[in-house]
């Protein structure tokens, strides 16, 4: 017969299956997500994309317009809006980010009561 120091195969199977078992599953979006938020080099991550981010702008003798961001320019953070009126103008990155409604807490006075 076997030597008593060898496993057999089922009892190896058993072992493996309760490691298995044990071990964390693996989840494919726990990794880069979190590589992603732990970046040290905030300097040279790309502006946020903001494409689609809802924004109203007043203006001068025209009225308040809604408006959404079409497209961004990956160079400079420049992004293509299309207004309510159907004109697209194009704005600075820090134009949107103090006109845009989707986030009341990039506008220095929070809305009291969040809109739904």
């Amino acid at each position: 017969g076997p030597a008593p120091n060898t496993p057999q195969p089922s009892a190896l199977r058993s072992q493996l299956e309760a490691a298995l078992a044990m071990a964390p599953p693996m989840t494919p979006t726990a990794s880069p997500l979190a590589a992603a938020a732990h970046t040290p080099d905030a300097d040279s991550v790309p502006p946020p994309t903001l494409v689609g981010v809802p924004v109203r702008k007043k203006f001068h003798g025209y009225g308040v317009l809604d408006g959404l961001v079409q497209r961004q320019q990956q160079t400079d953070g420049r992004c293509e809006v299309r207004w309510s009126d159907g004109s697209e103008t194009a704005i600075s990155l820090a134009d949107v980010l103090r006109i845009r409604t989707d986030e009341t807490s990039s506008v220095g006075t929070p809305l009291s009561g969040k809109r739904k």
